[in-house]
């Protein structure tokens, strides 16, 4: 087991307690940290009104109105507000950072007036580079989900800023997603988080790999190297393996994932329905068959996630990116199971061992696992259960 595995408690148990009292505080507080479920609490609003000097956000969409909202009245507070967002998210009709006024809907309009107010109270808000991208990959996106308070205390997220990420049902969601958020007190990882961002933001290559290799930097995977630390963490499984997942298309790890239930490891996999998109196509159907039928082979406990699952009271999408082995350690993250999200992307995540954390992951995905309008992954394909599925938010 690797030195962070071991290590995460300790610093878990130090973090609660040295910010026991200012989350205890009031509204002035920072929420405590640890891992949240955004059917039961996202901490967004509740991490943004806790600032007091800065924000500095990187995220592929954010379209909720009580999360601009926030931001707005975090600017009348004299917060500073820095933003970097994915310029063209897939799915999504509106380029926040095109000068375009004469063609916008009343939607993009205000998402542009939004990034406008950010300028005006003397903010930034800037498009994430190409630049950036893993391995020249020019086709990359910002993909990850990342706030920062007061360069002190940062959110890592499997969902984006809206509506049916957070379980807004007074925003303009139809679904929820089944997401999850991990707030971080531990200041040598929140360093290493704002660094990355301030790089980003200059928008010019940097050592992001050598950043990573620094104090702190263990617990967290980044992109376009979350590769490594994913693998090896499925790789440490002694007992079991559970995942969340939108979908498992890298062949790396999804044969780490097949490796792992041949050993002997219990294997349990949850994900999205193959018509959560839509009824897919041959080559689609081909290859979820060929990945399932594998890993079912292998030994390996498949269901999927169909919108009859209900989230929040909602229709729900499993949008999370979350693994648990031995049921001790577990990670959360943007890091779809695509070779781009691994190994291109800007995308974030955290490996944690908390016990509250860990039985809440726990339960939640045991409870997807198990609900009744779950599927097998043939029942799937046959689209029983998502007939008239739209997606919420397509992915890499």
């Amino acid at each position: 087991m690797k030195v962070w595995l071991r290590s995460l408690s300790v610093r878990l148990f130090v973090l609660s307690f040295l910010f026991s009292v200012s989350v205890q505080a009031g509204s002035g507080g920072y929420p405590a940290p640890g891992l949240y479920e955004h059917s039961k609490h996202s901490p967004l609003i509740d991490l943004i009104d806790s600032a007091q000097h800065m924000i500095d956000i990187e995220i592929y969409s954010m379209e909720d109105p009580l999360v601009r909202k926030a931001l707005l009245n975090a600017i009348k507070d004299d917060v500073k507000i820095r933003i970097i967002q994915e310029r063209n998210p897939v799915g999504g009709n509106c380029d926040i950072f095109e000068e375009n006024p004469g063609t916008d809907d009343a939607a993009c309009a205000s998402l542009k007036a939004f990034r406008a107010n950010i300028i005006k109270a003397g903010g930034t808000y800037e498009p994430f580079s190409k630049r950036l991208c893993g391995s020249g990959n020019a086709a990359c996106v910002q993909h990850g989900k990342m706030i920062l308070i007061d360069a002190r205390v940062a959110m890592l997220s499997s969902g984006n800023f809206n509506s049916s990420s957070i379980c807004n049902l007074e925003g303009n969601a139809t679904r929820c997603n089944r997401d999850y958020s991990y707030v971080i007190h531990y200041l040598p990882a929140v360093k290493i988080l704002g660094q990355v961002f301030e790089r980003d933001l200059r928008a010019e290559a940097y050592d992001l790999e050598g950043l990573l290799s620094r104090s702190g930097g263990e617990d967290l995977t980044v992109s376009p190297f979350s590769m490594d630390p994913i693998i090896d963490f499925i790789r440490s499984a002694k007992k079991s393996i559970s995942i969340q997942h939108q979908y498992l298309k890298d062949p790396t790890m999804n044969a780490a994932i097949l490796d792992a239930a041949k050993r002997g490891v219990k294997v349990q996999i949850n994900v999205a329905s193959a018509c959560a998109f839509g009824p897919p196509n041959d080559s689609a159907a081909k290859a979820w068959t060929k990945t399932y039928s594998a890993f079912e082979a292998a030994g390996a406990k498949v269901r999927i996630f169909t919108s009859s699952i209900r989230v929040g009271g909602m229709p729900g999408y499993m949008h999370a990116k979350a693994i648990l082995v031995d049921g001790t350690t577990a990670w959360v993250g943007s890091v779809n199971g695509s070779t781009q999200a691994l190994e291109a992307n800007r995308e974030f995540g955290v490996f944690f061992d908390g016990e509250n954390d860990i039985r809440l992951l726990a339960s939640t995905m045991q409870n997807d696992f198990k609900n009744p309008d779950g599927e097998t992954w043939q029942e799937s394909l046959r689209c029983l259960k998502d007939k008239d599925a739209e997606p919420l938010e397509l992915s890499f």
